[in-house]
């Protein structure tokens, strides 16, 4: 009978070690969301090192997420000329440069991340890192 509660314990005590393998952050791969469509966007984060990122997205989506007042709003990418970042109080603010030349104001999530694949490597940044996206065009797969 001490045999098997042996066994019972070594078992519990491998399921439980196996499953810390992610614990302590991330395991370093930056796991790409296949968006629906592919924007090539250039990006300019704030240490003005600038990247050309195809399959670019918000957290997988090719819209524009923020909030102008107290709505919620979101822009898609086909209407987005470029957007610069200003951080000021505490809040992210985003200036939208639409391709009609009228332009939007709003607030953005810090913390939402940017996604897209580089020549390079695959490429995840948090939106309060970024300085300036700019939309190149609409890659058509």
């Amino acid at each position: 009978m001490k045999k098997v509660g042996y066994g019972v314990a070594a078992l519990a005590m491998c399921c439980m070690l196996m499953g810390m393998g992610s614990i302590g952050g991330d395991s370093g791969v930056v796991k790409l969301i296949e968006p629906e469509k592919n924007f090539k966007v250039k990006l300019v984060d704030q240490e003005d090192v600038s990247v050309v990122l195809e399959q670019f997205s918000c957290q997988g989506q090719v819209y524009f997420p923020g909030k102008r007042g107290k709505a919620e709003i979101s822009i898609a990418f086909e209407r987005i000329a470029q957007v610069d970042f200003l951080l000021k109080d505490r809040e992210l603010y985003a200036n939208v440069a639409l391709k009609d030349g009228s332009g939007v104001e709003m607030t953005v999530d810090q913390d939402l991340p940017c996604l897209g694949k580089a020549e390079f490597a695959n490429v995840k940044i948090r939106m309060e890192d970024v300085k300036q996206i700019v939309f190149l065009q609409q890659v058509i797969d």
